[in-house]
């Protein structure tokens, strides 16, 4: 569909994003605090860079319609989560089939919980200078993925019939 949001430069917060498609890139300045309302946000024609502040929505799904990524850098904390029920159900992030090999880096992290399927197997997930991940239903899939300088704790989850499982798969 047609861009519904133009970001550009922010640089004051705190701010509320909605659902839709947005196109042509941004820059997020400062800690800022970034809060999402439950939905689908389209990212086209161009890489959002998060430079610090908190990330926060419950029941987000972001799609990468092309080579556009978010690049997480200088200490920012992310707490997001899939939708529980709906079309994109358990989906964080996730990609348009078919697209060029592309980095996707989460740089220095202020800690992120991060809870739902990150499904982008056109990418090489690039974690450093301490960089970390945590969630309870969290799920990745990537082209590769290279961990710098980062200190990652895997534990198992319990699944419904009692077993607790880890798995790591190349």
């Amino acid at each position: 569909g047609n861009c519904d949001h133009r970001l550009g430069a922010v640089d004051r917060g705190p701010l509320r994003l909605q659902p839709g498609v947005y196109c042509g890139g941004a820059n997020f300045n400062g800690a800022l605090n970034i809060t999402f309302e439950p939905g689908l946000y389209v990212i086209r024609g161009g890489d959002w860079n998060v430079n610090g502040g908190v990330w926060s929505g419950e029941g987000v799904t972001f799609y990468f319609e092309d080579s556009s990524r978010i690049q997480f850098n200088s200490g920012i904390r992310a707490e997001l989560s899939a939708p529980a029920s709906g079309q994109y159900r358990n989906l964080l992030f996730f990609e348009k089939p078919g697209l060029a090999r592309s980095a996707f880096i989460f740089n220095d992290s202020g800690g992120n919980r991060l809870d739902g399927i990150m499904y982008l197997p056109s990418r090489d997930m690039i974690y450093n200078s301490g960089s970390d991940t945590t969630g309870d239903r969290l799920a990745m899939v990537f082209n590769s993925l290279i961990i710098n300088q980062a200190t990652w704790t895997l534990g198992p989850v319990e699944t419904a019939g009692g077993y607790r499982r880890l798995r790591l798969v190349r």
